[in-house]
């Protein structure tokens, strides 16, 4: 799977500068994402629309620089950059 994928290649240098760069909200809707929650879930969650939940989700990744949430989460996971809960900030 695309575990076995980032295991293969090395983090970038500078991801940890680029996790950084993240707002409190994307962090949120990032650890969400990986607890398996799709965006209206974490819309209703968090009180915002799906809508916004998108675009922090575009936001986020590009960001890191992935082309997709998935690996977004992947390399964050990989990295051990995630929390273990979320805070929910509005």
């Amino acid at each position: 799977g695309i575990g076995l994928l980032i295991e293969a290649l090395p983090l970038p240098e500078t991801f940890a500068q680029q996790f950084a760069q993240l707002t409190d909200r994307e962090r949120d809707v990032l650890i969400h994402l990986s607890e398996g929650l799709q965006s209206e879930e974490i819309a209703l969650l968090s009180g915002r629309t799906s809508e916004m939940v998108e675009a922090l989700i575009r936001s986020l990744c590009r960001k890191l620089g992935c082309t997709s949430p998935r690996y977004a989460v992947a390399l964050a996971q990989s990295a051990d950059m995630l929390r273990s809960t979320a805070s929910i900030v509005r």
